[in-house]
């Protein structure tokens, strides 16, 4: 009796030291499931277990030459800007996107300068820098996604062309792959607008407009029947027969262009302008598709012409222009595209012999999509006297 009395108080004294023990423990559990939650600012993507890369198609820009390989089962294209300087493409579903541009290298920036600006532009001091002869490559961390730009520079750094892919940081391991495919298989061939050009010249090429009289009392003008395309529909004018005249030229100045059907034509007042006008039911001024001829200056070129332009900007807006190269009814061209805020204009600058031509498309910003196609139209089918 008296050992178990003994054994049973050992029992009820361990006991208590126990609890106590326990009390003065510290908690581990909470510290551990806090660090094994996922950081707020790198979701991870809804579908990002869906992501594949099967169907592989390619992209070939043909006024650059610019070509690039795609998992087209992932991202979806969008509609072409009015310039078919490049091209966006996204990914919603899993939160990603890339994008592929050209333009001229206007201020003969060399590798080491363009790739400088990238890192500052997207502020990571960690970023993974590559670059040889005339390309380079970053890859960094922006906000919640990690950022890939791809920069080749053509024609002895004449043009650049940049490819940029944007992934969520949470799907890295599944974009990986994917980006390095794309990055290997982004390439230039300087030929392919030489092609693609002779090609449209084959197809058709319009036949040399023959300065026509001068209108009649009526403004009326020679006319083709009207055609459809992206939901406007157009009639083909010669600015000679609506009274395009510049005066002090030795060249020819005339040209044949297919303008919406429906639009108010007006001519300047010195002759040596012509505007399309249209009324958009929600907006209450007008859309203005103008065309005017200008005298070329001593020592005045294309690149002279447009920083002329540009200094007519305000600074917030001269900060966001984009200009590029191109070729317009098979003449040298650089196109500019003003970013205005609730309006936007694109302007292209033609040269030809001792005149210049400029064509510009003037609309809100928000209906910029609906009447783009006009501009593209014009200058897809502009054809000049000869």
């Amino acid at each position: 009796m008296i050992i178990a009395l003994v054994a049973a108080g050992f029992v009820v004294l361990g006991g208590a030291l126990l609890l106590v023990w326990l009390n003065d423990t510290p908690s581990v559990t909470k510290p551990v499931t806090a660090e094994r939650v996922p950081p707020a600012a790198t979701p991870v993507p809804r579908n990002a277990g869906k992501i594949i890369a099967i169907r592989w198609e390619r992209y070939t820009n043909t006024r650059y030459g610019v070509m690039i390989d795609y998992p087209a089962d992932l991202f979806a294209i969008q509609p072409p800007p009015p310039d078919n300087a490049g091209r966006d493409f996204t990914a919603a579903s899993a939160g990603a996107r890339f994008s592929i541009y050209s333009h001229a290298n206007a201020m003969d920036f060399s590798v080491e300068e363009l790739q400088a600006e990238d890192v500052l532009d997207i502020g990571d001091a960690a970023a993974v820098k590559q670059s040889g002869k005339d390309w380079y490559q970053v890859v960094a961390g922006k906000e919640a996604d990690i950022v890939l730009r791809r920069v080749l520079l053509s024609e002895e750094g004449a043009f650049v062309h940049r490819l940029e892919i944007a992934y969520p940081k949470a799907a890295a391991s599944a974009f990986e792959s994917i980006a390095a495919r794309m990055t290997k298989s982004f390439s230039v061939d300087p030929t392919i607008p030489e092609k693609a050009a002779n090609d449209a010249e084959r197809r058709g090429q319009q036949p040399p407009v023959t300065p026509a009289p001068p209108p009649v009392a009526s403004g009326t003008e020679p006319q083709s029947p009207p055609t459809q395309a992206g939901g406007f529909t157009y009639r083909r004018i010669e600015s000679m027969g609506l009274g395009l005249r510049l005066a002090g030229t030795k060249s020819k100045v005339g040209f044949a262009v297919d303008v919406p059907a429906d639009w108010r034509v007006a001519q300047g007042s010195d002759g040596d302008s012509l505007f399309f006008a249209a009324s958009d039911p929600s907006y209450g001024g007008e859309i203005m598709l103008s065309f005017v001829a200008e005298l070329r200056g001593a020592g005045e070129t294309l690149e002279s012409k447009v920083e002329e332009l540009k200094a007519q900007s305000n600074a917030a807006t001269r900060k966001n222009i984009y200009q590029g190269a191109a070729r317009i009814g098979l003449r040298p061209a650089i196109l500019v595209v003003f970013p205005m805020g609730e309006f936007r204009k694109t302007v292209a600058y033609i040269e030809k012999d001792d005149h210049f031509y400029l064509v510009q498309l003037h609309a809100p910003t928000r209906l910029y999509e609906k009447y783009g196609p006009v501009l593209e139209r014009a200058i897809a089918s502009i054809a000049f006297a000869q």
